[in-house]
């Protein structure tokens, strides 16, 4: 490609960003984001906290049973599905995953604390990091 394409390519391409997210920033992938992939990386962030946090309290008490695996996934799932349907009102977001995460960092320490797991210093690697 000439020199000069190349030019108007890069002017287009500024201008569009600009345009879609008010200043340029060509170095970060953030400026090109709309609302529609804000909510949906919001979404996709607390789905996954959602079930870390599911998987956490499953092992932490060894839940077993299917029944009562049900019974404490339901409550959760219907958090996180609440929280995702109601971050178009709210600004909630960033409470609600510090929160899901600091409960199951604690809920690691303590299966961590309890568990003859081989690997068990290395899990207070990450609980502790």
């Amino acid at each position: 490609m000439s020199g000069s394409m190349e030019n108007t390519m890069e002017t287009d391409m500024v201008a569009m960003m600009r345009r879609a997210h008010g200043h340029c920033r060509p170095c970060s992938s953030i400026s090109l984001d709309v609302d529609i992939t804000k909510r949906l990386d919001y979404s996709y962030a607390i789905a996954v906290l959602g079930f870390s946090l599911i998987v956490s309290i499953l092992r932490t008490f060894d839940v077993r049973v299917e029944a009562a695996r049900v019974m404490v996934s339901a409550p959760v799932l219907a958090l996180v599905t609440t929280h995702i349907l109601s971050m178009l009102f709210t600004g909630w977001n960033m409470i609600v995953c510090v929160a899901m995460g600091v409960a199951q960092l604690f809920l690691w320490a303590r299966w961590t604390a309890v568990s003859r797991h081989p690997s068990n210093w290395e899990l207070w690697v990450v609980v502790i990091a």
